[in-house]
């Protein structure tokens, strides 16, 4: 990111605030410069409305330039700074649900889903003290110390590390959503943890960066990426994607495909985030999720988008072990069908099976691991059936508070079949 350090910390402190990561007083965020200069948002001021004047930075030898005071915590951003001197960004905030697992004393399992250890790694844990010490410092910078990246504070919230503030930023938010689905899982019956084959054969993304052709003159092509890049924002705004996990992918005329470069933050993509895969050139492994995308899409004629994403709700289920039931309401059922879902390992037959059953007739899937997969013949189609999707997964789940979700009858599913005329093979 080519912004100076006052206004990158300005920018996602914003982020942090609008998302609902944090409130107005709480949460700080740094980055340390080549230079050594450490940039720290300050204390007691509106994280709502910061502006780069703000901004606190604090010399190496200690001397200090800013119109404010550094957050009370610069302590323990100093004490990860010395410690790991890798890290060039610390971000500290409170999300609800994180800060639900540090009151209970609980650690989020990054590793139930390969996909979100791969951006988080496992959570480390530091224990309570007062905020702003030198000895909450101490604490964190130990945890901190033995190799995490994100580390839960007991009974304060959770602090994450990158080497910018954009990396770290994505593990605070996927974190967040990992903690919401556990919680919605436990809500659900508990956790079921894929087995340890299952579980290292999971997909996860991986998308080529400069080995494939990168923009093209081609207006049409111009178009896609442009209507990619804001779909892929909007299922961002939405919460179907994280900043750090979610793939919104698409089949050009010429049979080629656009696939998002894996480290692209989701919030901001532009046209330039996509790379361009040549018709019949593999993506990757055999089992990499966007080489099985690939397939699909050469395979299946009537889909021409697919996204593919770990939203909270969703996830819950797929956490959880329980099956999903989508007659929720008309529309869940019209947009979702049964919603099969497959445990994908290394297993050939098992991808095969998903391959072949993901199509018109079962337009979205999930994988027991937490991706969930929606298919369509525009990009209108296919993120109107993930949004489905989600929003009718927190219904169910709403429900149970309630008494239970009722579904609705086989006869009234029947009625709905012919009455839209929905694919019945």
């Amino acid at each position: 990111m080519d912004l100076h350090p006052r206004e990158q910390l300005v920018l996602f402190m914003r982020r942090i605030y609008e998302r609902g990561l944090t409130t107005t007083s709480g949460g700080n965020l740094s980055i340390l410069d080549d230079a050594g200069n450490l940039w720290i948002t300050p204390g007691g001021i509106d994280k709502g409305g910061l502006e780069p004047e703000d901004i606190v930075c604090v010399r190496p030898d200690g001397s200090r330039e800013g119109r404010h005071q550094p957050s009370s915590e610069y302590p323990f951003h100093r004490s990860v700074y010395r410690l790991r001197p890798e890290v060039r960004a610390v971000m500290h905030a409170h999300p609800p649900l994180t800060v639900a697992f540090s009151i209970a004393g609980v650690r989020p399992e990054p590793a139930l889903c390969p996909e979100i250890h791969a951006v988080c790694g496992d959570v480390g844990f530091a224990p309570y003290d007062i905020p702003g010490s030198e000895a909450l410092g101490r604490k964190v910078g130990a945890a901190f110390a033995e190799g995490y990246h994100s580390v839960l504070l007991e009974n304060h919230g959770v602090c994450v590390v990158g080497a910018s503030l954009a990396e770290a930023y994505g593990r605070l938010e996927q974190l967040d959503f990992l903690c919401r689905a556990q919680n919605q899982a436990v809500r659900l019956g508990g956790l079921c943890r894929l087995p340890e084959a299952v579980r290292a054969a999971c997909p996860c993304y991986h998308a080529p960066d400069a080995e494939w052709p990168g923009l093209a003159d081609d207006p049409k092509e111009q178009e896609a990426r442009r209507q990619l890049a804001e779909m892929t924002q909007r299922a961002w705004r939405q919460g179907l994607f994280s900043s750090a996990v979610g793939v919104c992918a698409w089949k050009l005329e010429d049979g080629s495909l656009l696939l998002p470069v894996a480290s692209a933050d989701r919030a901001v993509m532009t046209a330039a985030d996509f790379v361009r895969v040549l018709a019949g050139s593999r993506t990757g492994t055999a089992n990499s999720l966007g080489e099985w995308l690939r397939r699909v899409l050469e395979r299946h004629s009537e889909f021409r988008a697919v996204f593919a994403a770990m939203p909270p709700q969703l996830m819950a289920y797929g956490l959880s072990g329980k099956p999903f039931d989508p007659r929720v309401i008309p529309e869940s059922y019209i947009q979702l069908r049964e919603l099969p879902s497959f445990e994908i390992g290394s297993d050939g037959a098992a991808w095969e099976n998903l391959e072949r059953t993901f199509s018109a007739r079962y337009p979205v899937v999930r994988m027991t691991n937490g991706w969930v997969l929606t298919g369509g013949a525009t990009l209108h189609e296919a993120f109107d059936r993930l949004e489905v999707a989600e929003f009718s997964a927190r219904a169910a789940i709403e429900a149970g508070t309630l008494g239970g979700m009722q579904p609705m009858t086989e006869a009234q599913v029947a009625d709905l079949i012919r009455a839209f005329r929905l694919p019945e093979s």
